[in-house]
């Protein structure tokens, strides 16, 4: 195996395990007597911002910057709505915007845990070889 996959491998496990609890904890959030709370998308928003900083430069030199895009993006969109939330109450809206950002989180984590993301990415890396190309 190449020193990229091998180093992509162990990228994504520490992403994994990093993810994981940043997921539980949205989850928590959402079923614990009387729901989401604004202060909820502030806190998930920062962890994700954080983790998406920590990857960055990691995932970029393996040229799958991708995920730590994805991170940093639903970091930024909890993190602006945390600021809207300060000017105004939180509704059934946000609600669903908090759970729908959980669910989409909870998806890429689950493909992490599985293996089908490195899977898919072998794949997508085959895929796009040229026909001459020889490894």
């Amino acid at each position: 195996m190449p020193r990229d996959y091998n180093h992509l491998r162990a990228m994504l496990l520490l992403v994994s395990r990093d993810l994981r609890p940043i997921v539980t904890q949205m989850k928590e959030a959402i079923r614990r007597d009387g729901g989401v709370r604004a202060r909820d998308f502030e806190a998930s928003g920062e962890q994700l911002l954080t983790m998406a900083k920590i990857y960055w430069a990691q995932l970029s030199e393996i040229r799958h910057s991708v995920l730590s895009l994805s991170l940093r993006d639903a970091g930024l969109s909890l993190r602006h709505r945390s600021w809207e939330l300060k000017r105004r109450e939180l509704d059934a809206d946000d609600v669903i915007f908090y759970s729908e950002v959980c669910d989409a989180l909870a998806a890429i984590s689950g493909t992490l845990d599985s293996g089908e993301y490195l899977c898919e990415l072998e794949k997508l890396s085959r895929a796009m070889r040229p026909a001459c190309y020889v490894s």
